[in-house]
């Protein structure tokens, strides 16, 4: 439940914007960049919107469809690493192969944090699921985000990620595997198991294990993988900073299960580390024609090929794997081609994957003026599934064949939506969904500035450009709030204010406005807030806004937090709202 003092979603959102990167061993390029889009969905493969996306420092919001683009990436040594927060969801991340001056999709399944404990940490507690994974938490042994100890009721969501289960690959965190030993060497993951744990006291703030205290987690082995478990496995914790495991501890193998102790919580994982090795392949359809957008597992990797149909990943060295295509969505599957463990740095190229041919929407967005880039999506009843589109003309999108009724959206990132409804295929049908006259739009406009002074900034001006996609407003209809978002190159803005209507605010506590520069997050803690225009739907939302904001710094070794203080002035919108939401 939101809280109306706080509004949750932006504020918890933007507290994290702040990220590192990880890095592979070869070179930076920075004249290869990409433009990377995704989608986002729960574990029943609906939409998230208003989802927050950082990626190498730049944000975003998905939109109602889960979809989100930035452009001009230049990912570390061709990896990037997506991260996505959205409250009431664990955090989650997902490592992808950069296409160099291309597009990068991703798909990212988020899990949700609900609850499924509520203990008072000041006693004991054991906290067990039904599979036979455990948490043994001491008494006294839980502090607050600025390390005070906590007492009192707090709420604990546990998770489980079992290896044998047909969506483990897509919901591991990070997505590649990839990991640093105790050694500082990278390494390649196989896993036996991971507990995802959230910890927060009744108003949602996060808590962790208190300094000098550990926590007892055991881990139940998959029936399939008992028999070459070996007994004792290193422990990593996922770093969602950088989208890498890293090695702390060791767990034993005690009958069924893995032991180990904790001294913090995120995700924990029982990891075999191996070499590195790579695997590559292509996908093709019936026809021999290569099929993008589809996923291929390798081993305990989801892969989704691109534009050509290939595929590659690493994989851990000394373990066989099996690579297959598994899109039961779409009708989409192939034999499993099994590989025998390679050796470390051994690159591998897996026949080629003959798939049935799947059905098609066809379309074409027509342009007469102005620009395109944006993504179809296809819904219907019970799923959907959506494709980037670099530019206009014709597209093709797979789609099961079930012959029931469809809608098609194409999106314009610079402007513009229309959908058109239609009828899935039957089996050896294609089904044409028309032209699409969405291309009548420019491609930035200044929609945010403002001045800021102190904290090494001396009445400095910044204007944030960014496309209609990412710089939006709506009304939240369960908590009577209208939260908007600017999402530019060059930083963002987040603003949340009661109601739907023009109004001023002078430090008002339901008031909240967020400003990320680069890497510095700056949250209002007395500010001005003046809607001068709340349009109706499709029109704008102006205003402006000043104040004292603070940016904290916390060290997580440490516990201390240091705190910075700015004036903002001079801030001006304009953004277009977007339909009411739930």
């Amino acid at each position: 439940m939101y809280q109306k003092r706080i509004f949750s979603p932006f504020l918890l959102l933007f507290l994290l914007l702040i990220t590192t990167f990880g890095c592979k061993k070869d070179p930076v390029n920075p004249k290869n960049m990409t433009q990377v889009y995704g989608r986002v969905m729960n574990k029943q493969g609906a939409a998230v919107g208003g989802a927050t996306i950082t990626v190498e420092g730049k944000t975003a919001q998905t939109d109602a469809n889960g979809v989100f683009s930035l452009k001009d990436i230049s990912c570390t040594n061709n990896r990037c690493y997506v991260q996505c927060e959205k409250t009431g969801f664990f955090h989650q991340g997902k490592a992808v192969k950069a296409e160099n001056e291309g597009i990068t999709n991703v798909e990212i399944y988020l899990t949700e944090d609900t609850p499924n404990f509520q203990v008072n940490a000041s006693s004991a507690n054991t906290l067990s699921l039904a599979n036979g994974a455990e948490i043994n938490l001491p008494a006294d042994a839980i502090k607050t985000a600025n390390g005070a100890t906590f007492a009192g009721q707090m709420n604990v969501a546990v998770v489980h990620l079992n290896p044998e289960e047909i969506d483990f690959a897509q919901n591991i965190p990070g997505g590649d595997l990839w990991a640093e030993n105790s050694a500082g060497q990278e390494v390649q993951l196989y896993s036996y198991g991971m507990l995802q744990v959230k910890m927060t006291d009744n108003s949602g703030n996060e808590l962790n294990l208190a300094d000098g205290k550990t926590a007892i987690i055991t881990l139940p082995v998959p029936a399939s993988m008992k028999a070459n478990a070996p007994a004792s496995i290193p422990l990593w914790h996922f770093e969602e900073s950088t989208g890498k495991w890293k090695e702390e501890g060791s767990a034993t193998l005690q009958g069924d299960t893995y032991v180990g102790s904790v001294s913090h919580f995120s995700t924990w994982n029982c990891d075999y580390p191996g070499e590195r090795a790579t695997v590559k392949g292509l996908v093709l359809d019936c026809n021999g024609l290569p099929l993008p957008n589809i996923h291929v597992q390798v081993g305990q990797r989801d892969i989704t090929t691109n534009a050509e149909g290939e595929y590659e990943c690493f994989v851990p060295s000394g373990i066989d794997f099996a690579v297959q295509v598994n899109q039961p969505q779409l009708g989409i599957t192939s034999n499993a081609v099994n590989v025998s463990a390679l050796t470390p740095a051994q690159s591998f190229t897996v026949n080629n994957i003959s798939v049935a041919c799947p059905a098609y929407i066809t379309g074409s967005v027509v342009c007469t003026t102005g620009s395109f880039s944006g993504y179809v999506v296809v819904n219907w009843s019970g799923g959907s599934v959506y494709a980037p589109l670099s530019a206009a003309g014709a597209f093709k999108v797979p789609v099961p064949q079930t012959g029931q009724a469809a809608t098609v959206t194409v999106v314009n990132n610079f402007g513009g939506t229309e959908t058109h409804n239609v009828s899935l295929p039957n089996a050896g049908q294609n089904r044409d969904a028309g032209n699409f006259s969405v291309c009548n739009g420019t491609t930035t406009s200044t929609v945010a500035t403002f001045t800021i002074n102190g904290d090494g900034y001396n009445n400095q001006s910044f204007s944030f450009n960014a496309i209609p996609l990412t710089a939006y407003a709506q009304y939240v209809i369960s908590d009577s709030i209208t939260i908007g978002i600017v999402a530019a190159n060059e930083g963002s803005l987040s603003i949340s204010f009661p109601g739907k209507t023009a109004a001023s605010w002078i430090a008002n506590q339901d008031v909240v406005i967020s400003i990320n520069i680069g890497d510095k997050m700056y949250v209002g803690t007395n500010i001005n807030l003046t809607i001068s225009q709340y349009g109706n739907v499709g029109d704008k939302i102006k205003g402006t806004f000043s104040g004292i904001f603070q940016r904290t710094e916390y060290n997580q070794t440490t516990g201390q937090v240091q705190t910075f203080d700015v004036t903002i002035s001079n801030g001006n919108f304009d953004i277009t709202r977007n339909p009411d939401t739930p």
